[in-house]
């Protein structure tokens, strides 16, 4: 788990501190407190009138989950417990999730605990644990855009390949792409005045701004539908097509860049050295 000396506190529950993708990233890492808001709190089921508990449960992860998931994974099971609108929902299961998370344990397990069936119902349904490798997910391919640009404007040098398809600019009528012209841009700063590049057309480059492109507008709107999944009072079985989404956009970026590498593979010179590499992109 990351570490760093500056711990921040992030408050969970309230009217004005919507959960965001970045702030479960933080949480998961280690970098801040939990806090329940007073007012989450007191909407929960009070000490006068407390529900009786209808069956046993345990809260358990699945063993491929690593400690930063299982953590980011319980920072949304716990945000979903407060907004919830169930009548049934008492302060002592999300205390005790507040109180795992902030012990920073390497080692997160619970006991099993008498809980409601409305409990119940918000545990079994969240897609927390979906949601929370989701969110470390989003918050890590925020900076995945502008690295994919400067990558690929090195392959382009690296196989000495037309890049005038980077050559496009906004008209200002509105019908150029505005992703796409970014990504053009994007890729023109490195390869500006570079003698590297030459005359090969490669399907590979010449695919560089459709794929790159679509890779951020999936970005956007994946960010956009995590924030509101986030929050929302319930798990919904959408949020597994949102990853979908991702998952396509991701291939499609990795199936580009891999054959562009094998394109730079075969322009190397050294064969001893081109076939050390071939084995690792096999």
């Amino acid at each position: 788990m990351a570490e760093s000396s500056e711990i921040s506190v992030l408050t969970l529950g309230g009217k004005d501190s919507p959960l965001s993708s970045s702030a479960v990233y933080t949480a998961a890492s280690g970098r801040a407190q939990l806090r329940i808001d007073s007012s989450a709190l007191h909407r929960l089921s009070s000490g006068q009138r407390l529900p009786l508990a209808s069956c046993k449960h345990k809260i358990i992860f699945n063993d491929f989950l690593t400690l930063e998931d299982r953590m980011a994974f319980l920072v949304v099971l716990l945000n979903k417990l407060l907004l919830s609108n169930a009548r049934c929902i008492r302060a002592l299961l999300p205390e005790l999730i507040a109180e795992a998370l902030n012990s920073k344990s390497q080692n997160l397990r619970f006991e099993e605990v008498d809980v409601t069936e409305d409990e119940i119902s918000v545990l079994e349904s969240s897609y927390s644990s979906l949601l929370g490798v989701s969110a470390i997910l989003d918050h890590q391919s925020a900076a995945l855009s502008a690295l994919a640009d400067f990558a690929a404007a090195l392959s382009c040098e690296a196989s000495k390949a037309d890049v005038t398809a980077f050559d496009l600019m906004d008209s200002g009528d509105g019908h150029a792409s505005k992703e796409k012209v970014g990504v053009c841009s994007n890729m023109k700063v490195p390869l500006n005045g570079s003698k590297l590049t030459g005359k090969v057309k490669i399907e590979s480059v010449l695919k560089i701004p459709v794929v790159h492109e679509a890779m951020r507008k999936v970005l956007k709107w994946f960010h956009s539908k995590m924030r509101e999944e986030l929050n929302s009072r319930a798990g919904k079985e959408e949020a597994v097509s949102v990853v979908q989404f991702l998952v396509t956009a991701l291939r499609d970026l990795g199936e580009c860049s891999l054959a562009r590498v094998k394109t730079n593979l075969a322009s190397m010179a050294s064969n001893e050295l081109r076939s050390s590499l071939e084995g690792i992109f096999a």
